[in-house]
């Protein structure tokens, strides 16, 4: 499993830095988490009975999550390396990654929610991203 607490305290401490006026320290902590994230690799399972094509788009799912939070945080580097820095703009992005804890809630949800209408017996495939 991910070290998502870590990551997101080094996120909470960047926010803190932030609003203090410590641009460059805040830019380090991103830049920082981005390489953690970019590296960590969790594992998740999804439910499914004799046909596996649907593990495959929910491997993609998820990697599209952990895409969308790595964006996420391209744009936080990229707008802390501009001259006007937008402080609400980067608090916004901070707290939407601390919230989601990196979009991986979403991608929890999402491959819960598969239910079949038939009872029959199901098996998990394990993927990781």
């Amino acid at each position: 499993m991910a070290d998502f607490k870590g990551m997101l305290n080094k996120l909470k401490q960047a926010q803190t830095d932030l609003n203090n006026k410590h641009r460059t320290n805040t830019l380090e902590l991103v830049c920082e988490v981005y390489e953690e994230l970019e590296q960590t690799t969790e594992r998740y399972f999804c439910n499914y009975t004799k046909d596996t094509e649907h593990v495959q788009y929910y491997e993609a799912r998820a990697n599209r999550f952990k895409n969308m939070a790595l964006a996420e945080l391209q744009d936080l580097k990229r707008e802390l390396t501009r001259q006007d820095c937008n402080v609400k703009r980067c608090n916004v992005l901070i707290n939407n990654l601390i919230n989601t804890k990196f979009h991986s809630k979403e991608t929890h949800e999402f491959l819960s929610q598969w239910r079949s209408k038939v009872k029959r017996d199901f098996q998990q495939a394990y993927f990781a991203v």
